[in-house]
């Protein structure tokens, strides 16, 4: 998926309406993109957009480590 933490919020939530998913795995390419641009957009998924995605459905946070 590609985008802000929003969009790509928001694609996840559509799919899951539409297609029914109930499990996002996602790959992060290193196949070209600049390390600093692969680290940021994990830095975006941890605190921004599994949380949302999390609240949106009623889940819980996964233990601390």
């Amino acid at each position: 998926m590609a985008g802000s933490p929003q969009e790509v919020i928001d694609k996840i939530l559509t799919e899951r309406e539409l297609l029914g998913i109930d499990r996002f795995i996602g790959q992060v390419d290193f196949g070209g993109m600049p390390a600093a641009m692969v680290n940021r957009s994990i830095e975006l998924l941890a605190p921004e957009v599994a949380p949302a995605i999390r609240k949106e459905l009623g889940l819980a946070a996964p233990p601390a480590a």
